[in-house]
């Protein structure tokens, strides 16, 4: 998987994948240019204190029921990534959608639109 650039997941039923799991995928796939996670954001299985370089990354979306703010905690996103967070749930708040801390992604900045 060393030279993959994108990767797209898609409407994984449960248990579905887990952080560890997709962590693993992404650290053998260190070119990945562009992820979309359409119904597949993991939300179990996360290691505490593991961070994974997306170092080539550009672009990643995240779309579904579930806030993909456990992964983003292990994510480190390079400078100039445009993320999509799209949530079909009406009852999550603003930091549902991201980390706890936002540490990870202080590479981003100049946000254009919050929805």
């Amino acid at each position: 998987m060393v030279n993959l650039t994108s990767f797209t997941l898609g409407y994984v039923l449960d248990p579905g994948v887990t952080v560890g799991e997709l962590l693993d995928f992404f650290e053998s796939a260190p070119y990945l240019r562009d992820v979309d996670l359409t119904f597949s954001t993991p939300e179990s299985g996360a290691q505490t204190g593991r961070l994974v370089h997306l170092a080539h990354l550009r672009k990643i979306n995240f779309y579904g029921f579930q806030p993909p703010s456990l992964l983003l905690e292990h994510l480190l996103i390079p400078v100039g990534v445009e993320m999509t967070i799209d949530l079909d749930d009406d009852d999550l708040r603003i930091e549902d959608y991201f980390p706890k801390s936002l540490d990870n992604l202080r590479n981003l900045s100049n946000f254009t639109k919050i929805c």
